[in-house]
């Protein structure tokens, strides 16, 4: 449970780090890119992989997205987002009928990294999950049911499974850099508990 919990806040501070340095770059890119940009026809232009246009980055419902393209019917648990040697990547978990599923993604371009089948690992470990895994609407419910309590920045999240049902863990980076986890009930978006 602390392994997952730690690769839940360095999924956080990934995230956090990507954020802050996306937000730094994006004018001296955008406007580079611009000739090159505008000799694309409207059809290459419409099946190039999707980018925010501020950051030559993809968001992370863009990579969710990508996510449950590649795990077929794979609902996302879990995610983190690490920033190594320039290169932003994200890293979901996933479950589907046929197990569960680790896939790593490049944040730049879509890429697809890694896919790994961990559903023996998750079942040795004893980690379960909810029946449901709820859509990712209700997470993003309770992540800002969680920033409205705890103001700042998410650098990790994780559906477990609750007493009363599933529960997201959320791991904020305070305006003082401090960070402090807040779990909310999935769906009512409930304050549960706070450190």
């Amino acid at each position: 449970m602390k392994s997952v919990n730690f690769k839940l806040r360095q999924f956080m501070v990934a995230a956090l780090a990507v954020a802050i340095i996306a937000c730094e770059k994006p004018q001296q890119e955008s406007a580079a890119q611009a000739p090159a940009d505008s000799q694309q026809s409207a059809d290459q232009q419409q099946t190039a992989a999707p980018e925010t246009a501020s950051t030559g980055q993809l968001d992370r419902g863009q990579i969710e997205e990508i996510a449950q393209k590649e795990i077929s019917g794979g609902k996302i648990f879990e995610g983190q987002v690490e920033h190594e040697n320039g290169v932003v990547t994200y890293e979901l978990g996933l479950r589907n009928e046929s197990g569960i599923f680790e896939i790593e993604i490049n944040g730049a371009n879509g890429e697809i990294i890694e896919r790994e089948d961990v559903t023996a690992q998750f079942e040795s470990e004893g980690k379960t999950l909810p029946a449901e895994i709820p859509d990712l609407t209700v997470r993003d419910a309770a992540e800002q049911a969680a920033l409205a309590t705890t103001p700042g920045e998410t650098i990790e999240w994780k559906l477990k499974d609750g007493d009363s049902g599933p529960v997201y863990s959320f791991t904020i980076r305070t305006n003082d850099g401090s960070s402090r986890k807040v779990r909310i009930a999935a769906g009512t978006n409930e304050v549960i508990s706070q450190e």
